[in-house]
């Protein structure tokens, strides 16, 4: 059986809904793989917001720089969240990327990625991207 080779970004820890690391009953750490990794680092790209991190105050989604103080225009924030998927390890290219509002203060963020080892990547085939603003 051919197995997919292994690009950066696609192995990490497991994180459970609350955003920690997963364990099983034993205490043993849970990791998440190949595609499923690389999907759940674009999840934590979208909820860095840029200043927020100390170790790199430059890192993160620039949400209060150019969405909120602009006010959001979906075609802006597509671009945002575009460059925000194109540094994601094991994503190679960003086919596609769409926002739509879900309230006033929530984004939905669809999008469409080729992976670094081949292949589509598409967000409708995990948990929805719903990022709060």
């Amino acid at each position: 059986m051919a197995t997919e080779p292994i690009a950066p970004g696609a192995v990490d820890f497991l994180l459970d809904a609350d955003g920690d690391i997963a364990l099983f009953a034993d205490g043993a750490l849970r990791f998440v793989f190949g595609a499923e990794a690389i999907a759940q680092g674009a999840r934590i790209r979208f909820g860095v917001w840029r200043g927020e991190w100390f170790g790199n105050l430059n890192e993160g989604i620039p949400m209060i720089q150019t969405l909120v103080q602009t006010g959001i225009s979906l075609t802006t924030a597509s671009a945002v969240y575009r460059r925000a998927l194109q540094v994601t390890p094991g994503i190679a290219a960003v086919e596609s990327v769409t926002v739509s509002r879900v309230s006033p203060r929530t984004l939905a963020v669809a999008w469409v990625a080729r992976k670094v080892t081949g292949g589509i990547l598409r967000s409708s085939d995990f948990k929805p991207f719903v990022v709060p603003i």
